[in-house]
């Protein structure tokens, strides 16, 4: 029964955690109405998951694993290229430490678009799956032969992940100014490059990207067990792929690899940027 429960806390960390970080810009950077669009994306995507599988769940033929696998894979995709863009912007619109005005701000309607379709593809990405499970788990406690039990345990789970994305806002707005963004924008795109890589692999699995048999560099399980509640915890927040190829891996880098990039770039501009007031001085 304890898998039901980590079932709904693994993913829903997927979309908390990078709701989390995203609201915790906004918040930094005074774009409380912005939070709106966010939320209501994320809304949406639960509201469209239940809903599709609700007949796929009961149909007398429900989805083939290449399909769930090629709709996971596509939307893990699209949903880590965007949040790998928003990364990129939080750290770019980091306010230097001299109090300058932030730079790139997004203008409002493209922001609200933005927003919305990140709020809809990190909470829907796998929202299939976790939609056919939820209807699953309500089958299973309206046959006489089985149990309600697990249908709470995963609302339990999905609970707990809300929870622990209100402890991760909480401690996570005690930084301030440029290192809030910045960190914020390095920590999402880590979670960025772990939904890529997830959906590469889940499109690789469908056989889209050349199929077949593929080595894993190296298994995760043997210090994350994915029947564990840490490793659940750290996988599911940070949207590891528990056994990576080689192909994952690369994807993964990149993330990562943006960030200080980006960040160091940015530290360079503020160092210039004083530099040259000094000399206007």
């Amino acid at each position: 029964m304890f898998d039901n429960y980590l079932f709904g806390l693994g993913h829903g960390l997927t979309a908390v955690v990078a709701l989390t970080l995203i609201a915790c810009h906004l918040l930094g950077a005074g774009r409380r109405d912005a939070l709106h669009p966010l939320l209501l994306g994320a809304v949406l995507a639960v509201v469209l998951s239940v809903t599709a599988a609700l007949p796929l769940e009961f149909a007398a033929a429900g989805p083939t694993p290449e399909a769930r696998l090629t709709l996971s894979g596509l939307l893990s995709t699209a949903a880590g290229g965007l949040l790998l863009t928003a990364a990129y912007r939080i750290i770019r619109t980091a306010r230097p430490p001299g109090g300058a005005p932030y730079r790139g701000e997004p203008g409002p309607a493209p922001a609200i678009w933005l927003l919305g379709t990140a709020g809809l593809l990190a909470t829907g990405r796998q929202g299939l799956d976790t939609g056919l499970y939820f209807w699953a788990t309500v089958r299973s406690g309206a046959d006489p032969a089985g149990s309600w039990l697990p249908l709470p345990l995963l609302l339990l789970g999905s609970a707990s992940a809300i929870g622990l994305g209100l402890l991760l806002h909480r401690a996570w707005s005690r930084l301030t100014g440029a290192t809030l963004h910045r960190a914020t924008g390095a920590l999402l795109a880590v979670v960025a490059a772990g939904a890529t890589a997830q959906g590469v692999g889940d499109l690789r699995t469908a056989g889209l990207l050349g199929g077949g048999p593929a080595t894993a560099v190296f298994d995760l399980g043997t210090v994350l067990p994915p029947d564990s509640w840490y490793g659940v915890l750290i996988t599911g927040a940070l949207a590891l792929p528990v056994e990576p190829t080689a192909l994952q891996c690369a994807v993964w880098s990149a993330g990562p690899l943006l960030a200080l990039v980006t960040i160091a770039g940015a530290g360079a501009w503020t160092v210039t940027g004083r530099t040259g007031d000094q000399r206007s001085g």
